[in-house]
């Protein structure tokens, strides 16, 4: 089993190598799949964190 370190480097290989219409179209599936959940649409308030270059983007 590889280690939490090796897992977060290949992690991020793999991000990095991804082109930006690859990282657009994930960051708008994961923004598809939340606005689909009835929690979310029920929330009076809803909290979410900064994000990193790298990461799928909170806003679409």
């Amino acid at each position: 089993m590889a280690s939490k370190k090796e897992l977060r480097k290949a992690m991020n290989a793999r991000l990095h190598g991804l082109t930006a219409e690859e990282k657009a179209a994930a960051s708008a599936a994961v923004c598809a799949r939340l606005a689909a959940l009835p929690q979310y649409r029920q929330a009076s308030s809803i909290m979410l964190f900064s994000i990193c270059p790298t990461k799928s983007a909170s806003m679409p």
